[in-house]
């Protein structure tokens, strides 16, 4: 589970390692069972932070972005290196394709399908709070919105 080489750096990889491993058993075939999934919300747990109740606006329960349908997994949110816009990314685990419901908590103003360099290439679907995507097999997709 760890190679530690001696050349080019004879000091490489020393000290104490930590490796966390899972078994998932499951039935019928990997994609059946949401395989990847599961192998991202054991790599990315949610971590939780206690604070005191205090007054805002938001509800007691409130999701940034969801996407659907299941073989898609999101693999980031993050603000736009340019400008005022967010980038969500994602990609086909199943190898399936589909039509991609990302929704947000308010209407996008303006979504675009971009590539890894965030350049604009193509106008998404915006409707509501969704924005719809198609997605190929086995592809991965960057969007960027503004609100």
């Amino acid at each position: 589970m760890l190679r530690s080489p001696k050349w080019p750096d004879p000091t490489a990889d020393r000290g104490k390692h930590v490796i966390e491993y899972a078994l998932y058993p499951h039935k019928g075939t990997w994609r059946e069972a949401n395989t990847a999934r599961r192998g991202y919300e054991f790599n990315y747990p949610l971590i939780g932070i206690l604070t005191d109740a205090h007054k805002g606006d938001l509800p007691q329960q409130q999701s940034f972005v969801q996407i659907t349908p299941s073989n898609l997994v999101l693999t980031g949110l993050k603000k736009a290196e340019e400008g005022e816009g967010w980038i969500v990314q994602w990609y086909d685990a199943k190898g399936e394709g589909s039509e991609a419901v990302v929704t947000f908590p308010r209407e996008p103003k303006r979504a675009t399908i971009s590539n890894f360099l965030e350049e604009d290439r193509e106008p998404a679907r915006i409707d509501g709070n969704s924005v719809r995507v198609p997605t190929n097999k086995s592809s991965v997709v960057t969007l960027k919105v503004t609100f």
